[in-house]
C-alpha cells in the first residue's frame, strides 16, 4: 500500500511501511533554521513591504480573495516554488498540502 506525502513538491507516493520515516524527514527540515528553507533576504523583503499594507486592512489574500485582518496574522503564500503574496495564515496557507504533516492512503 501506498501513500501520498502531500508535503513534498510535487506529492510523491510512499510505501506505507516507510512513510514514517519520511515524515522524519520532514520533521527534521522544519528544524532547520528559516533562511535554511527558503525564508531568507528576499523572504523577508518581500514581506516588510507587504506589512504596511496588510496593516492598513486593505490587502486581500490571494487564495481565497477575502480581506485579511490587519489584526490576524499572515503569511507569504507560495505558488510553484514563488511568492504569490500575502495570504490568511490559518485559514488558507497552512492548509495547503505543503503544510499537512499527514498523507492519505490511497
Amino acid at each position: 500500500m501506498k501513500r501520498v506525502c502531500k508535503r513534498c513538491i510535487p506529492p510523491r507516493l510512499i510505501d506505507a511501511s516507510e512513510f514514517e520515516a519520511h515524515r522524519q524527514e520532514h520533521k527534521n527540515e522544519d528544524a532547520l533554521p528559516a533562511y535554511q528553507r527558503g525564508y531568507g533576504t528576499e523572504h523577508r523583503n518581500l514581506r516588510a513591504w507587504w506589512a504596511p499594507k496588510v496593516a492598513m486592512g486593505t490587502v486581500r489574500c490571494w487564495r481565497c480573495g477575502e480581506l485579511i485582518d490587519p489584526r490576524g496574522e499572515w503569511d507569504l503564500g507560495h505558488r510553484d516554488g514563488i511568492h504569490a503574496g500575502p495570504e490568511h495564515r490559518s485559514e488558507c496557507n497552512r492548509r495547503t498540502a505543503t503544510h499537512r504533516a499527514e498523507g492519505e492512503a490511497i
